[in-house]
Formats: structure tokens, C-alpha cells, sequence
């Protein structure tokens, strides 16, 4: 009974996490008002997100619940390889963002970033990641070993030159490695460059104060309430995981215990909301995304309820007086509509 609940938990994190990121994606590349430095540095997050999803949680997971390796030597290599590379790209992904945002508020009359900058920016994210997982490629090995009935099963381990995982000092060090570059370190960071700006943001402004730069700097503390709560869900989620690997070298005799397989799952499964979580934030939290993310929603649902949440919308954008959104909203939308003599069909 245990492992179908685990299997439940672990398709619907797979299957939003899938869907959210694609949609992300969708937006930001699909419609040019998005294309802006911090949205692609959200697409790039979207990607990390997606890859770790598509090609890492599943077989991890069966690989835990099952305790048998079923899909091969090669595969074991990519998969040990890619659930460090989007992990490390998640969180230098999130580094790179905060930069940009430092920057834009520590010091807005700085030249902005250009394309040719923000694609090395991202190629170095990928490149230290991959550098960064290499170890985990090399040393993945499927080893073959003996059953309490006397059978044998295949595991997918790393395998360093003075042990396995668990008891090698090497893989210990290398944990050890890996929580200090793609969590301690960035997360402290963060925190500090996070602080920063809110100090910054929530200062007296000397001079003149007009609605519109209020309004613009209303703007800034939303956006950079939206990003630092990405960083702390990043950090809640992944700390219970990160610890493990740390206290397990220390105290061996945790990874023997009946609860062990149970304590394992739930660490990684919380670890893996992080990566369909991120949609939904920017659903809450920014207005824009929320439109476009309401388009695909309509998309995807039957016309005529399409057109009546349309209605709505124009109504209530001209009874708030906005009558430009009025206007923008029934011209993008009249093209999709059907016209008055066609049946009403499921998309």
C-alpha cells in the first residue's frame, strides 16, 4: 500500500512539474512582451526544472522504491549525471537572477545587460553544472549483488576508487562538495543579496516623489518578493535531502533501519515539489504571467466558456476605466472566437 501512495505522490509532482515548466516556457518564448533578462533566467530555470522531471525523478524513485536497477549500465551513468547537472543549474540559475536584480536596484544607471553577455551568462551556468556532475557520470557504476534468498539484483551506485557511496571518504567529500557549492554557498548569498535590496527598496526617497516612481517601485519590491521566495522554497525543499548524505556518512547505521526507505522517499520527494512549484508562484505573483497562463487555460477548455470569461474580462476592465486593456484584450481575442453560426465543440 505504501509504495502505491509513494507512486502517486511521485506521477502528479512529474506530471505538474511537465506541464508547469512547458507552459513557462510557452510564455516566455512565445510571446515578446516576456522576453526580458529575468524572464529568460526564469526560462532557463524552467528547463533545469524540466529535464530534472523528465529525465531524473521517475527512475530515481523506482530505483528507491523497488531497490533493484532496471534500466541499464548507460542509463545509470545519465542518470546520476543529470540529477547533479539540474541541480547545480537550478541553483547558479537563481544566482544569476539575483545578480541581475542586484544590480538593476543597487545600481539602476548601470548599462543593462546585453543579449551577447546574458547568453555566457547562461552557457557558464550549463558548462560549471556539467563540470560540476562529471564525477557523478564517471564513477556511476551498476554493480550486481546477492539477495537474502540467494538471487541477485542490479544497483546503481558510485563507485569510487576506496568504496562505494556511503562508505567511500571520496563520495563523502564530493557531497560534502556539493552541498557547499549548489546550496550553502549560494543560499547565504542570496540571503545577504536578498536583504540588501530590501533595504534599499524600503528606504526613504530623497526628493520629489511622483505616483509613477512610487508605483515603479511598488513594482521592483513585488518582483524581488517573488524571486527571494524562490530562493527560500529552493532552500526549505532541498535542505532535509541535502542533510541526509551529510549525517549518513557520520551515522552509517541510519541508512539500516526500517524506516530508512520511508524517512529517504519523503526528503526527495519534497526535494522534487521544488521543481512544479515555480509555475505556480508565477501564477500568484506576477500579473503577466497569470494573463498568458489564463490563455492557455482557455485554450485548452471549451470555446463557449472561453468567450464568456472573455465577456467578463472586458467588462471589468471597463467598469476599473481601463479602457485600453479593453480595447487589447477584444482585439488579440475576437481572432480566436468562433463566428456566431458555428457550434459550440470541446477543444
Amino acid at each position: 500500500m505504501g509504495n502505491i501512495i509513494w507512486t502517486i505522490f511521485f506521477s502528479l509532482i512529474v506530471i505538474c512539474s511537465i506541464v508547469g515548466n512547458i507552459a513557462v516556457l510557452w510564455v516566455i518564448i512565445g510571446n515578446r512582451r516576456m522576453w526580458s533578462v529575468p524572464n529568460y533566467f526564469l526560462a532557463n530555470l524552467a528547463l533545469a526544472d524540466l529535464g530534472m522531471a523528465m529525465l531524473n525523478t521517475m527512475p530515481s524513485f523506482i530505483f528507491m522504491r523497488d531497490g533493484v536497477w532496471q534500466l541499464g549500465s548507460m542509463y545509470c551513468s545519465v542518470n546520476m549525471f543529470t540529477s547533479v547537472l539540474t541541480v547545480n543549474a537550478n541553483i547558479f540559475t537563481l544566482v544569476g537572477l539575483t545578480v541581475n536584480r542586484n544590480r538593476a536596484i543597487l545600481t539602476p544607471l548601470a548599462p543593462r545587460a546585453s543579449s551577447l553577455s546574458l547568453v555566457i551568462g547562461i552557457s557558464f551556468i550549463w558548462l560549471l553544472s556539467g563540470v560540476a556532475a562529471v564525477p557523478s557520470a564517471v564513477f556511476s557504476k551498476l554493480v550486481t549483488v546477492s539477495t537474502k534468498d540467494g538471487g541477485k539484483k542490479a544497483l546503481c551506485l558510485m563507485v569510487w576508487p576506496d568504496g562505494w557511496q556511503g562508505k567511500s571518504s571520496m563520495d563523502h567529500h564530493y557531497n560534502l562538495f556539493l552541498f557547499m557549492i549548489n546550496y550553502l554557498l549560494p543560499l547565504l548569498y542570496m540571503i545577504f543579496a536578498y536583504s540588501r535590496m530590501g533595504c534599499v527598496l524600503n528606504a526613504e526617497v530623497i526628493g520629489e516623489s511622483t505616483s509613477s516612481s512610487r508605483m515603479a517601485r511598488n513594482k521592483k519590491k513585488k518582483v524581488v518578493k517573488m524571486f527571494a521566495l524562490l530562493v527560500f522554497l529552493f532552500g526549505f525543499c532541498w535542505l532535509p535531502y541535502q542533510l541526509y548524505f551529510l549525517i549518513s556518512h557520520y551515522v552509517p547505521t541510519i541508512a539500516r533501519q526500517q524506516y530508512t526507505k520511508d524517512m529517504y522517499l519523503g526528503f526527495y520527494w519534497l526535494a522534487m515539489i521544488n521543481s512544479c512549484i515555480n509555475p505556480l508562484i508565477y501564477y500568484v505573483w506576477n500579473e503577466r504571467f497569470r494573463s498568458y497562463f489564463d490563455d492557455i487555460i482557455m485554450y485548452w477548455c471549451p470555446i463557449k466558456m472561453r468567450r464568456n470569461q472573455e465577456i467578463e474580462i472586458e467588462l471589468q476592465s471597463m467598469a476599473s476605466g481601463n479602457i485600453n486593456s479593453a480595447r487589447r484584450i477584444i482585439h488579440t481575442r475576437m481572432a480566436v472566437l468562433p463566428k456566431p453560426s458555428e457550434t459550440t465543440t470541446q477543444c
